[in-house]
């Protein structure tokens, strides 16, 4: 059995046999905004965009340009009566706007849960040079000597105390200089 192979557009031998599809050229097509495999061209009026969006999108900016933070303290207000008085209704409406809607936690995933948020704290050592960074030196070495109290060696491997560290910064800052 003999199978003959059509080159493929790029000049290849086609390897299943069968001839290679003729190249698809944006030809537009009698007018209709469309090339030959249906998309539409550039220049296309019949895609220029959703006005019922930009209908929507103009009310909902007047209507946030008529409401006041008063108005929307007295709707809220008004809720919480009605859902105190019994209103279901209100009270899902003030928990959906107040409270949001509840995120699902898998209840075997709530140690990787709390992990992830624990991972996101600042390390010791980040901890420590906002400390000495961000405070005056006089606070953050008061700082350290009360953290210290509740875990020992908090100022690093080795460095006896909170004013080492800031004679340290210190000097290293006079060497950038």
């Amino acid at each position: 059995m003999t199978t003959t192979t059509t080159p493929l557009p790029n000049g290849t031998p086609s390897r299943n046999g069968h001839a290679a599809a003729p190249p698809l050229t944006p030809v537009v097509t009698a007018g209709n905004g469309r090339d030959a495999r249906g998309h539409f061209v550039a220049g296309n009026k019949a895609a220029c965009g959703n006005p019922i969006n930009r209908r929507m999108s103009h009310f909902r900016r007047v209507g946030l340009e008529a409401i006041t933070d008063a108005d929307i303290r007295q709707l809220f207000r008004r809720w919480l009566e009605l859902a105190l008085a019994g209103d279901s209704a209100a009270g899902g409406l003030l928990a959906k706007y107040c409270l949001g809607k509840p995120r699902e936690l898998d209840p075997d995933d709530v140690d990787n849960h709390e992990w992830a948020i624990i991972a996101r704290w600042p390390s010791r050592q980040e901890f420590e040079s906002a400390c000495i960074d961000l405070v005056r030196p006089q606070e953050a070495a008061h700082l350290i000597d009360q953290l210290r109290d509740v875990k020992p060696n908090l100022a690093g491997e080795g460095r006896a105390n909170p004013h080492d560290l800031l004679a340290e910064r210190q000097a290293r800052r006079k060497r950038r200089k």
